[in-house]
């Protein structure tokens, strides 16, 4: 399932959901630089992503990997402050 369009939505569930810190990171880095996926496949997680940002439950850890991996995808730097 690495590197196929099906891994996206368990890696975005698992940046969203699994309780240990450090594999929401590991599942953010896996969307947003893993050689496995390709660019367009990385651009596929944004709106997803986007929504992440804003979205309340999230710590405020977990939002900063999320404005991270937008930048990491997109080549582009939101702004200064990752909220």
């Amino acid at each position: 399932m690495l590197g196929t369009d099906d891994s996206i939505t368990p890696l975005l569930h698992i940046f969203h959901d699994d309780p240990s810190p450090f594999i929401r990171e590991r599942a953010a880095c896996g969307l947003a630089l893993h050689g496995m996926l390709t660019r367009r496949q990385r651009l596929t997680a944004v709106p997803e992503l986007a929504r992440f940002k804003g979205d309340p439950p999230l710590d405020d850890k977990t939002r900063e990997w999320v404005v991270r991996a937008l930048s990491d995808i997109t080549r582009e730097w939101p702004g200064e402050n990752p909220r």
